[in-house]
């Protein structure tokens, strides 16, 4: 007698159960390998897929927990700006302030755009439709990479658009969410893109802002916060 397992129709049964379902990989069924039977129903539930729900599941929970809060120079700052959406333009004055709340480090190089540079680069930024172009035009000012255009880009209008920071990319990869950038540092354009579209998905799903949404995932972050935030380059 062949030391094999018998295949029995209560058998059948519960494999044709997890094919359906997709809880174990083909060659831990029963000890089998190769296709899945014809009887077995397509795979309805792929395990990234079921990966993707339990991430989705976890951001979800904290921004459940996590309440709004903004600090009193955030909210000062809104004050002062003023609608920018109505006027369709940042002058250099009320820009520097926005630039130097997100990143003050490249000061000297904020300084050296004009006041004409920034009403006429934040206005053509401002009145684009296409989401990927109006961030990038607002990199042409100099000293602005994507994080500080992201923050131009929320004081413009918190509903649709999140500041794009360390702290936020790394809730989203410890959940696997986002799945390259480890380290949340040299953001691309597509990055951007990515974030972007993850964060309105989860504001929408919440009735949120897209601020609301990036700001609780940044609290969550800082309160859970082990060891460096910025990681260096072994020498």
């Amino acid at each position: 007698m062949k030391n094999s397992l018998q295949v029995t129709s209560a058998t059948r049964q519960v494999r044709q159960q997890w094919f359906s379902v997709c809880i174990f990989p083909l060659g831990q069924l029963f000890g089998l390998t190769g296709n899945r039977p014809q009887s077995a129903p397509a795979c309805s539930f792929p395990l990234a897929t079921m990966l993707k729900r339990t991430a989705h599941m976890n951001i979800i929970d904290i921004l459940r927990k996590i309440p709004d809060k903004e600090d009193k120079i955030t909210i000062e700052l809104f004050r002062t700006v003023g609608d920018i959406k109505q006027k369709g333009f940042l002058d250099k004055e009320n820009a520097i302030k926005i630039l130097k709340w997100k990143s003050p480090r490249p000061l000297i190089r904020y300084e050296s755009n004009s006041d004409e540079d920034f009403k006429e680069i934040t206005k053509l930024a401002f009145d684009t439709k296409n989401e990927k172009l109006k961030i990038h035009i607002l990199t042409y000012l100099k000293g602005v990479s994507y994080p500080a255009a992201s923050a131009l880009l929320m004081f413009y209008d918190k509903t649709k658009y999140p500041v794009i920071d360390i702290r936020v990319w790394k809730e989203l990869y410890n959940v696997g969410l986002v799945t390259n950038n480890e380290r949340g540092q040299g953001f691309t354009l597509e990055q951007w893109w990515t974030y972007l579209n993850i964060i309105r998905k989860l504001a929408m799903e919440m009735d949120l802002t897209a601020r609301q949404v990036e700001k609780r995932l940044f609290d969550n972050n800082k309160l859970n916060q082990k060891g460096t935030l910025y990681k260096q380059d072994k020498k």
